[in-house]
């Protein structure tokens, strides 16, 4: 029950849209490093985006 009340005390702090389920697989793979609740739960951003173009019948990437 207490870890229950935890992580949605964590679901609700962070405003994430994870299930509890998924909340408690990222805590416990991440158990032994040190980051904070919003590192951990928020999405780090895409570097680069890999566009697929269709040109002639033939496919290119186009970075983004």
């Amino acid at each position: 029950m207490i870890v229950y009340l935890l992580l949605r005390l964590t679901q609700i702090t962070t405003h994430c849209k994870l299930s509890l389920q998924q909340i408690a697989r990222r805590v416990g793979l991440n158990l032994t490093s040190r980051c904070s609740l919003l590192e951990l739960f928020t999405d780090p951003p895409e570097k680069n985006k890999v566009n697929l173009h269709h040109n002639q019948g033939s496919l290119e990437l186009v970075y983004a």
